[in-house]
């Protein structure tokens, strides 16, 4: 990619000042949008000599041995989506549905809850329990897309579909890839949803709806209306 290696160059003229902050992060602007990055140290003991005129690589002497620290620029494209469009990942390993952008809440149960990502630091509590509208768009036609008994998260940039709560309602989820055989792919009320491989894991592209698509689009809904608990 372009952007990573005019970040690593940018990474090189910055690297006095990145290495006193150490790291703290520094911001790329391309046209395809801001690439976040900063350096990672890599220490490696090695018993043959490195050569020294190599930019991304210092050599030190420590005990007889050649140490030598690797500067990498960590580079990942912002979401430069606006919050008005989204993405839902195809998500076998989430027990609940989770919407964020792209997406407009049509109703609030009472109910709170808390999220637990993969490790014990990464939690939320007091989340509200939606229904929620967004709008997918297949072979040029607009539909509104229903979430029910899902999690709202304002602002996250990736929403989640539970495999798992979708097939308790009867959706067909073929969450294999066409070309290791699958068909790659949702059926929902009779409507084919086609899924978009991207990083090796399955999304639908989605937007908020319009006020008109609300109340005129045909509607498929994913997930069960009433209270869900996965066993």
């Amino acid at each position: 990619m372009d952007e990573v290696k005019a970040a690593i160059v940018h990474s090189l003229k910055m690297e006095k000042e990145a290495r006193n902050k150490y790291l703290a992060p520094e911001i790329y602007t391309s046209r395809h949008g801001n690439f976040e990055y900063t350096y990672r140290p890599r220490y490696i003991t090695i018993d043959q000599p490195l050569p020294e005129d190599n930019p991304y690589i210092k050599i030190f002497k420590k005990d007889g041995r050649n140490i030598f620290i690797s500067r990498t620029a960590i580079a990942a494209n912002s979401n430069s989506k606006p919050a008005t469009e989204g993405e839902i990942l195809i998500d076998g390993g989430c027990d609940t549905s989770l919407v964020g952008n792209g997406f407009v809440v049509e109703s609030t149960t009472e109910r709170m809850v808390s999220v637990q990502g993969f490790n014990e630091k990464m939690k939320i509590d007091k989340l509200p329990v939606v229904t929620a509208l967004t709008t997918v768009v297949i072979q040029g036609i607009a539909y509104i897309l229903v979430i029910n008994e899902c999690i709202h998260v304002k602002g996250n940039t990736t929403s989640l579909l539970s495999t798992y709560q979708a097939r308790e309602y009867g959706i067909q989820v073929n969450d294999v890839a066409a070309h290791h055989g699958g068909d790659q792919n949702l059926l929902v009320d009779g409507i084919i949803v086609p899924l978009v491989a991207k990083n090796g894991l399955f999304i639908v592209e989605c937007r908020e709806p319009t006020n008109e698509e609300i109340s005129s689009s045909m509607r498929f809904v994913s997930t069960k209306r009433c209270k869900f608990s996965s066993p």
